[in-house]
């Protein structure tokens, strides 16, 4: 009772894919208040509930007797298999065709544990209620009659399918194109930013160190100013000390001498301290107009050198908006020509899954209908 030919397994498998489907249509469409027709294939089949009721049947007919056990060894078979089977159709197709992440204790979005409690009250419900009428029918069955059904529908079923497989795999390359786009688009404008930011930083320490070296300038400069005073002034100094010296020892002299002597003498010395006082002040006068030249030169120095550094800003300024005009405009040309390999790409991935809806209107992901969708949507606006 419990060996079942290979016939009969695939007749179990086919009538628990149409099973399946139907429960999972009605369920989805209740939830959604209008019909939905659920599936990866064309047909009114879904793999996953047919390969799930034979991975239970395989488990659980050895132990039917025990409910307990057929509860939690189903559960277990069956989460594995939804597992494994969700896992290699996301890293193959590139789309998730069923996804628990709004579901506590779930896993990567593929499994959850209400998903596993459910599998084993399907399991229980598998092997006490609905399996027992389909074996009968299944065994009720002449070999060539059973022979001949699992023929028809098995063409049906392998070349449904070859196309859907292949057109999920079409869409698949299309959403790959476009993440690789959106990758490449995402790092070339990263470079381009890091190259102004650059070009920017490299401007303004240049200007920084241009406005370094003339306050440095400037501030040598002037201490040569007052070091080339403060030496004429004590050259002045020592002149002065020097003539009074001289007026002294001649004084001590002429006081030897006659009267009329001193009085030439005083006359002379007179002359002459008027004229050291006078070449005195002959020399601070030229030492003042020395260092107002100085100091003026010094002034039209820095003036000069403030008004080349305000040119040499302003023409870096003026270089710097030019460069982030020109950044602008390739940023601009970028963009333009990223998007429009983003529309070429998404215009292909529509019609690639126009194509795909056509052929299988119930394409059962609830992501890759809502990714359909918005591929419409955007078609519809472009046009």
């Amino acid at each position: 009772m419990y060996s079942y030919t290979w016939l009969q397994w695939l007749l179990f498998f086919y009538l628990y894919c149409f099973f399946g489907w139907v429960w999972e249509s009605c369920y989805v469409s209740a939830k959604k208040h209008h019909w939905v027709n659920r599936g990866f294939l064309h047909l009114p089949l879904l793999p996953i509930y047919g390969s799930g009721a034979i991975v239970v049947l395989f488990v659980s007919l050895p132990i039917r007797d025990n409910p307990v056990l057929v509860y939690f060894a189903g559960a277990a078979a069956a989460t594995v298999l939804e597992l494994v089977v969700g896992l290699v159709m996301e890293q193959l197709f590139k789309v998730k065709y069923w996804d628990y992440s709004n579901q506590k204790f779930n896993y990567k979005g593929v499994i959850c544990l209400s998903s596993t409690l459910f599998w084993g009250v399907l399991s229980v419900f598998l092997m006490e209620v609905a399996q027992k009428p389909i074996e009968r029918a299944v065994l009720s069955l002449s070999t060539p009659l059973l022979a001949s059904i699992v023929s028809v529908i098995s063409a049906a079923f392998i070349y449904d399918t070859v196309i859907s497989t292949k057109a999920a795999l079409d869409l698949a390359k299309v959403l790959t194109s476009i993440e690789q786009a959106k990758k490449a688009m995402a790092e070339e404008l990263r470079n381009m930013e890091e190259k102004a930011a650059a070009y920017m930083d490299e401007a303004k320490e240049n200007l920084e160190v241009r406005m370094d070296e003339a306050k440095e300038n400037f501030a040598v400069r002037m201490d040569e100013a007052k070091e080339n005073l403060a030496v004429r002034m004590d050259e002045a100094r020592e002149n002065i000390g020097a003539r009074v010296d001289d007026a002294r020892e001649n004084r001590a002299i002429r006081r030897e001498q006659s009267l009329e002597e001193r009085e030439v003498r005083r006359a002379n010395i007179a002359a002459r301290m008027d004229e050291a006082k006078e070449n005195i002040a002959i020399r601070v006068d030229e030492a003042r107009e020395n260092l107002a030249t100085r100091m003026d030169g010094a002034r039209e120095n820095m003036a000069v050198r403030k008004e080349l550094s305000r040119e040499e800003r302003e023409a870096r300024r003026e270089a710097a908006r030019q460069y982030m005009e020109e950044y602008q405009q390739k940023k601009a040309e970028f963009l333009a020509a990223q998007q429009e390999r983003l529309d070429a790409l998404m215009e292909k991935a529509y019609k690639v899954s126009k194509g795909a809806a056509k052929r299988n209107p119930g394409m059962s992901s609830r992501w890759f209908g809502d990714s359909i969708q918005r591929l419409r949507d955007r078609s519809v606006r472009k046009k």
